[in-house]
């Protein structure tokens, strides 16, 4: 069942390299998408010091190391509380039935009392990101103006 990921997930070294394919199939795939392009590119001209900046997809070049499953059981063990987690449930079923099944099946999911990380970085655009023209060329042969305006952040 879906629950048992976020319960006892199995970390075997032939689901982790699966879930790395897929991962590399979706990098691939964003490769000949402008849509995914044009994000690569505002990310990439973003603040550095801004997590945005940071990591949006994975290959099998950046995931496949010596060490990635211990790594992962690190990270699991660490982050997965379930005072950290959000669930949502899309359902015709009657509200009250759904929570009760829900409740059953991620009654298992460990609180650890994990303190909420504080993600207090700097502004992901600051002045010398901002007023900037981009000409990219589409992988798509298609035509599109785009006008981004960034708003500060009021979290």
């Amino acid at each position: 069942m879906f629950a048992q990921f976020f319960i006892c997930p199995l970390f075997s070294q032939n689901s982790v390299e699966k879930e790395m394919k897929a991962v590399d199939s979706e990098f691939r795939n964003a490769l000949q998408s402008d849509a995914d392009r044009y994000f690569q590119l505002y990310q990439h001209e973003s603040n550095p010091d801004n997590v945005f900046n940071r990591f949006i997809n994975g290959s099998i070049e950046t995931l496949k190391k010596e060490g990635i499953v211990s790594e992962l059981k690190e990270f699991h063990a660490k982050w997965y509380s379930s005072n950290l987690m959000k669930l949502c449930i899309y359902s015709n079923k009657d509200l009250d039935d759904m929570e009760t099944i829900v409740r059953d099946l991620f009654a298992q999911v460990e609180n650890k009392n994990i303190e909420v990380p504080s993600f207090s970085d700097p502004p992901a655009f600051t002045p010398e990101h901002l007023g900037k023209f981009y000409r990219v060329k589409s992988v798509c042969d298609e035509n599109e103006l785009g006008i981004s305006f960034n708003y500060p952040w009021y979290g």
